[in-house]
């Protein structure tokens, strides 16, 4: 966090008013889509941070909030488990490249951590790609796709997200 600030601070003296090498923040509605897997949906809200540091180059965090259902194949099989929707706190950071006008590629490394059935965390890696839809001069909508598993081979999906995305 003391980096990404630093990086804001350092980029903020360089802009001018007009200048679109700025920081974003954004905030996201998250649908997951599981593949192979027990879990039938997740969804899910989170928060980006976005400086660039070099053209077409972004560095990003994300904190996240993710929840599942169990598909009712597995509760059948499984029994009455203790926790029907394991919710997990995803909290990466990543590399944004700009693919092209309104279009990019990312990916991710972090750690996701349980929140229920059980305690710890678990490695989370992401990588995806999606466009802009411009709002105004400063803010846009990010529409994006994502391949995200966790370390445990049943939490693997490809999420659809949402966001309102704005630059200072």
């Amino acid at each position: 966090m003391l980096m990404f600030a630093a990086i804001s601070i350092a980029h903020a003296q360089r802009r001018g008013s007009d200048d679109k090498q700025s920081a974003f923040l954004g905030a996201a509605f998250e649908l997951g889509l599981p593949s192979n897997s027990p879990i039938s949906v997740g969804y899910g809200a989170s928060l980006k941070g976005e400086v660039p540091f070099a053209q077409s180059v972004a560095l990003t965090l994300t904190a996240a909030y993710m929840s599942y259902s169990y598909n009712d194949s597995f509760i059948s099989f499984a029994g009455t488990p203790q926790v029907l929707h394991p919710q997990f706190a995803p909290l990466k950071a990543g590399i944004r490249f700009q693919a092209g006008p309104g279009f990019y590629t990312e990916a991710e490394l972090g750690e996701a951590i349980r929140l229920n059935n059980g305690s710890g965390g678990l490695f989370d890696y992401s990588v995806g790609l999606g466009f802009f839809v411009p709002v105004d001069r400063k803010s846009v909508l990010d529409i994006g796709i994502r391949y995200e598993a966790y370390s445990e081979t049943q939490y693997r999906q490809t999420a659809l997200k949402v966001a309102y995305r704005f630059g200072w």
